[in-house]
């Protein structure tokens, strides 16, 4: 299920493409954006892509956020969380500044980071899928075709290609994490 919730979006010359959408896409159904022109379909569609952020609102796929935002929340919140002692521990050795952020700054914040990252990368690869079975294009665009046309042996070399996909990132991930942290 993806659902945008009160999404805007202002471009920066200040035309305004979306004000205050709300909508439902379920996996289960086919949906096709139709309008006039600039009544904001394409601007729909860079959302669900993550190509255009939204100016106002959300975008969620199963639950979870989309946009490059909650990484961003996260990011900042372990900036925020970062021990002041080291750093000071640091900075009382008569350390450069370049010196005090490499070794009293980074080595706590680099393993969130790239946990964080990670993170969001795998909820985006699965989130492709969703978003292409919604008909935003992608391997999940051609799943939806493989079943609608009952080609079980396309549908089962793409299922098996986003499953053995989702492994090997989560396996990746976990060997990332585990030498990071």
């Amino acid at each position: 299920m993806i659902q945008l919730q009160h999404v805007s979006h202002t471009y920066p010359n200040g035309a305004q493409a979306l004000k205050n959408l709300s909508l439902e896409l379920s996996a289960d159904r086919f949906t096709a954006p139709i309008g006039a022109s600039g009544t904001g379909k394409s601007t729909v569609m860079r959302i669900l892509n993550a190509l255009v952020k939204p100016s106002s609102g959300s975008v969620l796929i199963d639950g979870l956020e989309l946009s490059i935002g909650s990484l961003g929340k996260l990011i900042s919140e372990s900036i925020e969380s970062v021990d002041m002692g080291q750093v000071e521990a640091v900075k009382a050795t008569g350390a450069h500044p370049l010196q005090i952020t490499s070794h009293g700054f980074w080595p706590q914040v680099l393993p969130l980071f790239i946990s964080y990252t990670l993170y969001r990368f795998e909820i985006n690869v699965r989130a492709a899928t969703i978003l292409g079975i919604v008909g935003a294009g992608g391997i999940g665009f051609y799943l939806q075709e493989a079943m609608r046309t009952f080609s079980n042996k396309n549908t089962s070399t793409i299922l098996l290609i986003i499953i053995v996909s989702v492994f090997i990132i989560d396996s990746v991930s976990s060997r990332i994490r585990k030498r990071i942290i």
